[in-house]
This record gives structure tokens, sequence and C-alpha cells, in this order.
């Protein structure tokens, strides 16, 4: 017990992760205005304008007391306005758009970022940076039941039954309502995903429900968002990834084509329900000028592995509206080869002949990129613009390029990153740095020279800005040395971190439990969930001591204590200290507090950090303001991230 005090102390002083309240901003995403001196308000403290490197720091939003004001970086580019037009600084070859709008082609991801910049809730800020400074209409999002781990800053997402129910949250409706934005290409899958992958032939049934998911969130689409000109793209991601490790678990042939028809049924029954939901709206006639397509992702072409790809085995079956790539596997060399080998396999399907042959407008590039760390930002920059030009070149719909801030560590942890800790897929590094390809991008869709130089030597100079990292906001609390400094002291006996588990002793959580539901642990988690259960002796029996919700429904529960002060006028110091089977705290994890017992509000000041590693060590603390009177610590069960309930060890409140 005390070599983990020592070790909490220590990390709690070496790591902290700041969760920000959630800040609301003016509805009125528009268009792009033209730069102004930015609106610095009442500051509270002179903040400096450039940083040690010359850099001027670029406050994307001002916050005061009467909203939110989006300054955006063009407000801080010296003589914006007088800028020359767009010089390609990659290479003489030209991108061939013909009539369409190069905004309405280049679209750019934002999902899963381990850090942001600004007060705003983390989707609105990916869609102001990608809207509002680089100037692309088409935005990429990832949808579904693992909202709180793709889009965790400053939001607390709710518990929804559909994803129709899920879109209708209002800061996916403000997204979805900008003007300044024309094409939504979502990954997303139903909230409770069925189980195609089972050897069995899927049933009918299953299908249906997939199916009336699918038919009711297009339903809404084009009812909300009627008239309205924007484009819809509903799509599955990666599927040969999917499809690689459901056939892993046989080499029977006959039970490969199961699994393999039980995939093709099920992205059909997807289609079904959006083609059903769009021709009976528009049947009616009332409805027009809004567009709900859904797609088919694979992965690989002409990559040799795995043996059975979805461009052989499921493409020339599918339903589909359209055809998305994403296109981490095939050489610059080979791509134009490859999407037209892509195009000929959808046009295998004998629904497709004569007037009905897909052309290569219905493909499009759903990721593209390559990551820093191994490929050098240079690589990085030509490679992205390369393959955005062969795509665009071939005619494809869109390319969306991967992605607007990493979303891959290099090791994992929750503290916030620094840019060695990531893996270099970005377009702005954590410590704010705007890279050459945002610059080269926003300057193409602006027709502005960002990159001043001599051309195809790439020797340039991007403007010399970089964001402004947001305050930390909340600071650990120390574990206390001294019992005396211990007002309140709850030591959960379930699991003692020396190694004796005494599990019989604590029975807090288990009316917040509704037991251990095994069969809906993922295969691939079933090694590690083995080994979790060996290292704290535990059985799969014990539902009150390591929970997944009952097919795996994304509810909140929680854990609620009375404040216990030094004195009245004292503010609270709460900790927690546990264990996690899944490493995600700052999705899954938020301190509510009550002044008269009915009304919760999310604290501020609150720190998590979490050690991770092939179990993750969770350290929670909070101030509690003067008048709160309870807080509760409260875990929300993600189903697609796989969360788990905590193994809480310690709760206190100390002077």
């Amino acid at each position: 017990m005390k070599k983990f005090r020592v070790l909490s102390v220590i990390f709690a002083l070496l790591l902290a992760l700041g969760i920000f309240a959630a800040c609301g901003e003016e509805k009125d995403p528009g268009g792009p205005s033209d730069p102004e001196t930015p609106n610095t308000g009442d500051e509270e403290e002179e903040l400096p304008e450039y940083d040690g490197n010359g850099n001027r720091y670029v406050d994307l939003v001002t916050v005061t007391d009467t909203g939110t004001t989006y300054n955006g970086i063009n407000a801080y580019i010296d003589g914006y306005a007088d800028l020359p037009a767009f010089e390609d600084v990659h290479s003489s070859t030209a991108f061939e758009f013909g009539d369409r709008d190069p905004a309405d082609v280049l679209g750019f991801v934002h999902a899963g970022g381990q850090y942001n910049f600004t007060e705003q809730p983390y989707l609105t800020e990916g869609a102001n940076l990608i809207a509002r400074d680089i100037g692309s209409h088409v935005i990429k999002l990832f949808l579904g039941s693992d909202i709180a781990d793709q889009y965790s800053f400053n939001e607390t997402w709710g518990s929804h039954d559909s994803l129709a129910d899920l879109v209708q949250e209002d800061e996916i409706d403000a997204v979805f309502s900008r003007a300044d934005l024309n094409t939504y290409i979502i990954v997303t899958y139903e909230m409770d995903r069925l189980q195609w992958d089972s050897t069995a032939a899927v049933s009918q049934s299953e299908l249906e429900r997939v199916q009336k998911e699918f038919s009711d969130l297009t339903t809404h689409l084009i009812r909300a968002y009627n008239d309205t000109g924007k484009t819809f793209v509903l799509q599955n991601w990666e599927g040969d990834n999917e499809l690689r490790e459901a056939l892993a678990k046989t080499t029977d042939e006959t039970t490969e084509q199961t699994i393999i028809d039980n995939y093709i049924a099920y992205n059909n029954a997807r289609q079904a329900g959006i083609t059903a939901a769009r021709e009976a709206l528009f049947a009616t006639g009332s409805y027009a000028n809004i567009n709900v397509y859904g797609a088919l992702e694979i992965n690989y072409i002409s990559y040799d592995a795995p043996e059975k790809k979805l461009v052989d085995y499921v493409v020339p079956h599918s339903d589909a509206d359209l055809f998305s790539f994403s296109d981490w596997s095939t050489s610059n060399a080979n791509l134009a080869k490859d999407l037209a080998y892509y195009l000929s396999k959808i046009n295998e399907n004998e629904d497709r002949q004569g007037e009905n042959a897909a052309t290569m407008n219905d493909i499009y590039l759903g990721e593209y990129g390559r990551k820093e760390s191994t490929a050098g930002e240079e690589n990085q920059f030509s490679y992205a613009v390369e393959t955005a030009k062969i795509a665009v070149n071939a005619g494809v719909r869109w390319v969306c390029y991967w992605t607007l801030m990493c979303n891959e560590r290099t090791e994992a942890s929750t503290s916030r990153p620094v840019n060695s800790d990531m893996e270099g897929f970005w377009l702005i590094k954590p410590d704010g740095t705007i890279t050459k390809t945002f610059w080269y991008f926003k300057g193409l869709l602006e027709d502005k020279n960002f990159l001043a130089g001599d051309g195809v030597s790439g020797e340039v100079e991007k403007p010399a800005l970089v964001l402004r990292l947001p305050a930390e906001q909340a600071e650990a609390i120390p574990f206390p040395e001294n019992e005396s400094d211990i007002l309140f002291y709850d030591n959960f006996d379930d699991v003692d971190l020396d190694g004796n588990p005494a599990l019989e002793l604590n029975e807090k959580w288990e009316d917040h439990s509704d037991g251990l539901q095994y069969d809906h642990v993922r295969a691939a988690d079933q090694p590690k969930l083995s080994r979790y259960f060996e290292k704290y002796g535990l059985t799969p029996e014990i539902g009150f001591t390591v929970v997944q919700k009952q097919e795996n429904n994304p509810e909140e529960e929680y854990i609620q204590y009375e404040v216990v002060r030094a004195s009245a006028d004292a503010e609270g110091k709460f900790l927690i200290q546990g264990f996690l089977y899944d490493p995600t705290p700052k999705s899954i994890l938020r301190v509510d507090g009550t002044t008269n017992g009915t009304t919760w509000e999310t604290l501020e000041s609150v720190y998590v950090m979490d050690k991770a590693g092939e179990y993750g060590y969770l350290y929670v603390t909070t101030v509690v303001p003067v008048g709160y009177t309870s807080v509760r610590v409260v875990f929300t069960n993600t189903k697609a991230g796989n969360s788990w309930d905590p193994l809480v060890c310690r709760v206190l409140f100390v002077k």
C-alpha cells in the first residue's frame, strides 16, 4: 500500500490532463468573413503576442460573458488581403477540377484527436478549422456509440438509443446546419452492433433491425435538412480490416463463405434502409435538394494481403450508392491503376450494366495520408499533395485527408501530448504548429499564396503563426502523506493493490451494475480480459466488480458522496484512485456536483491522470467549490470503446 501511495504522488506530479467545462458558441457558423482585428475581450492577464521563435500566437476564439467569438487564422496574417494568388510549390502538375469547386472536392477528417486548442466543444472546433480556416466544404466525421471518445473535449454526450436520436444532439445539429459545409461523410454503425461475423448465417430479423435503424437515420436527415443542398454519406470503416479479422476464425472454405455472405448481407441491409427511406420521402414530392447516400469502404486493392479482399469478394455484390477507398496501402505510382480496377469490380454487379454503370465519380478517397514520425515532414507533405492530385485528376468525387489533429499516440496516455508523443497524422500539431500541408490546401482553396518560395525546389516559407494552447484549468491534488490531512477515507477492499483482494467486502457497485455480460466482449479482448481477471483474482460471476453493461448500452453509472470540508467556508478537495480495464478516462469520466440535491453540474477543476499500460491506473482529483453539498463520479460505458466500470480503490476528502 505504501508503494502505491508513493507512486501515486509521483505520477500526479508528472502528468496532468485538464478536462475543460463545456462552453457554448454563438450559433452563427456561416461562411468565412473578411479578416479583422481579433477581438481580445476583457482578459484577466496580458498574454504574450509572440512565442520565443517569433511566431505570432493565434487565439482562435475569444470567450466573454456574452458568448464566444471565432477569430480564425486569417485575422492574424499580416497583409492577408494583398497576398498574391495561389502558386503550387509541389510540382508543375496541376489539379484538374474541371467545373468543380475545389472546396467541394477536397475534404478533411476530424475524429479522435488527442488535443485541442479552444474552449469550444471539440466537434465545433474541428468544423471551424476545416470550414472557416482551410476553406473546405467537405468534412468527414465518426458518429456513433463511441461519440464520447471521438469528440471528448468540452462536451458531455448523453446516452442514445439510435443513430437518429444521436444526430439530434444540439452540437451535431449545429455542425450539420452550417452554411459553410455542404458534405458530411460519416462513419457510423447501428448503436447495438449486429454480430455479422458469426460462423452461422445472420438472421433476417437482425438484418431488418439494421435496415430500420439506417432508415430512421435517413428519414431524420432528409426531413431536418430538406432543401439545404447538403449531402450526407453513411459509410462503414475500412471493411477489409473487419472481414480479415472475422475470416481468421476459421480455415474451412464453407464457413469462410458464410462469413463473407453475412458481411455482404449486413452492408446491403444498411443500404436498403437508406434507399427505402429516401425513395419513400422523395415520392411524396415534399422533399428535394437533399442527398443521403450509403457507401462501402474498402482498404486494400492491389496490396498482397489479405488473401480475400473486399474488392474481389464483396464489392461486386454490393448495393451501395458510393464506394470509398481508405488509401494506406497503395503507392502513388499504382493509385490510378488501383482506382480503375476498383471501378471494374463495382461494375461486375449485374445491376450496374449499361446506363447504370458506375463511373469514377461514384468512388472517393475516404482517407489518405502518411505519419510524419516515419515519413518525415517533407515526404508527408509531398505524399499528401501527390495522392490528392492523382485521385482528383482521375475523377473521384471526394478526397479526404487524414487528419486535422492526430489521433494516434506513440504510447497510450491521457495527458496533453507534445509533438513527440504522437505518430504525426496531422495538419496542426499539439504545440500549435500549423503544417506546410495545411497552408498548401488552405492556399489552394482560398487562392492565396501562403507558401512563399521558388516553386518545385521545396524551399518555402510559411506564415509565422502558431495556435495558442488552452490554459491548464486543473492541477492534481497530491495524495496526503499525513493521516491528519484526511477528512474522509473510503477504502474499497475489492482491490488491494498489494495483491490481496477481498472482494466479498465491497458491494458498492452492485446496485449500479447489470452484471458481467461475457458474451459481449470482443473476441480480440478475451485474452486481455482473462489476464485482467487473473491479475486481480476475479471471476466472471463478480458482476459488481468488473461490469460491461448489458448489450453494451452506453448508459451512465456513478458513485456519490456528500462533500466533507475542513470548515463550512472551505473548498472541498476530493480524489479517487483505482484501475480501468480500458484506459480512456478523458471520455468516460466526469465529476458532477450539486448545491440543492437535485440539479447536477459538471465541475471544472477536474484533474484526470491515466498511467496507461496493459491496465489503466486511474487518479482523479477535483476542487469542490463552497456551496456544493454532494459530488458524483460519473462513468459512461461507451460500447464501441469497450469501456468497463473502474476498479475504485480509494475515495478521499482532504484538507
